[in-house]
């Protein structure tokens, strides 16, 4: 007899970038399988389609007052009870997503909570981790995106070989061809042109990115799809390059899948990245594909020849000079498929760790 499992997605918001896209995608393939799905928040910030799942807001911010001696202990006894609450019992599964909440969950005293790391730790002590939040992975079991997340994990902590695994994000094809069918509302786009997704923010190399093209022999556009504090120094040195005419900064875009898959090629040009979703979602439509060779994601999708060497202006500039993209296309492996993932998580709602 079929017994619905109760899963539990925790992550700050649902507002742009990849792991907001990757929660509500496996949300709505567990809920299709006839389980229980509960998406709690720390703030209602939505910028993406919630398809009617179960979306509940545990407000951080009330208790800011309380003194930080105690506050941390009082946050996690608060939120463990509201999960417990919104998900009427214990939880089969929790999953934490990105820092803010893998701080609380991490002393979490439900059964098997799981922290999902998107990112390489060890190269974002740079931004969103201190080398003290980094130990906090210590607590509990961790999903890696990637299998270059995890070996970088492990030689930070060797003893969590045992209590750490990899599970790829997916791509639930149908949906995404769905997606891109849509009549994209933007204004209009040129002809032919060469696209990048991705947040302004440092690592994600924007600036690489013009540079190449300034010195790429091509007669494609660049669109760049996107927002962030390094939106306007791109900008502007668009203009310096002497390009500004050639690239069309369109902002984040709900459903961007319509124009990357009109787009002649999707290069990446990541400092690091944890995956690289925007990778796999144009491939599962066809759209040929370069990249940066992060010290994990893409060299686990593509092909070397389709891969760059991290900050190389002039090897990027060469890829996005060649004559014919299509030998950038690659087949999607089933590793990324949403079905091998959901069945991965559920394996996991059986184990009951920590229980």
């Amino acid at each position: 007899m079929f017994e619905p499992k109760r899963i539990v997605f925790v992550i700050p918001d649902l507002k742009g970038n990849g792991a907001e896209r990757v929660v509500l995608t496996l949300a709505k393939g567990v809920r299709a399988l006839g389980h229980r799905v509960h998406i709690v928040c720390f703030k209602a910030d939505f910028e993406f389609d919630t398809d009617g799942l179960d979306i509940h807001i545990f407000r951080m911010q009330l208790w800011r007052w309380v003194p930080r001696s105690i506050r941390g202990h009082l946050v996690r006894l608060l939120l463990d009870r509201f999960i417990m609450r919104v998900s009427e019992g214990i939880p089969n599964l929790v999953l934490s997503n990105l820092l803010p909440c893998d701080r609380i969950l991490s002393k979490s005293r439900l059964p098997n909570v799981h922290l999902i790391v998107h990112n390489t730790l060890s190269l974002d002590q740079r931004g969103t981790h201190t080398k003290a939040e980094i130990r906090l992975y210590q607590e509990k079991p961790v999903i890696c995106v990637s299998d270059g997340v995890r070996a970088d994990l492990l030689r930070m902590f060797p003893a969590r070989a045992g209590q750490s695994m990899t599970i790829h994000n997916p791509v639930e094809r149908e949906w995404l061809m769905r997606a891109a069918s849509e009549v994209s509302l933007q204004t209009a786009l040129p002809n032919r042109y060469i696209v990048h997704v991705g947040k302004f923010k440092s690592e994600k190399r924007h600036d690489l990115l013009l540079k190449a093209f300034a010195n790429a022999d091509t007669t494609y556009d660049l669109v760049l799809l996107g927002q962030g504090p390094l939106m306007a120094g791109a900008q502007k040195l668009a203009q310096t390059l002497g390009i500004a005419s050639r690239v069309h900064f369109l902002g984040f875009q709900t459903n961007p899948f319509p124009i990357v898959k009109n787009a002649a090629l999707l290069t990446l040009c990541s400092d690091f990245e944890g995956l690289g979703m925007v990778l796999l979602e144009a491939i599962a439509l066809g759209v040929p594909v370069i990249s940066t060779d992060c010290p994990s994601g893409p060299n686990e999708i593509l092909s070397p020849h389709q891969l760059t060497p991290v900050g190389d202006v002039h090897a990027l500039a060469k890829q996005l000079s060649a004559p014919d993209f299509n030998v950038f296309k690659v087949a999607l492996d089933e590793k990324f498929d949403l079905s091998y993932a959901i069945k991965r998580y559920l394996a996991l709602a059986d184990s009951r760790v920590g229980a």
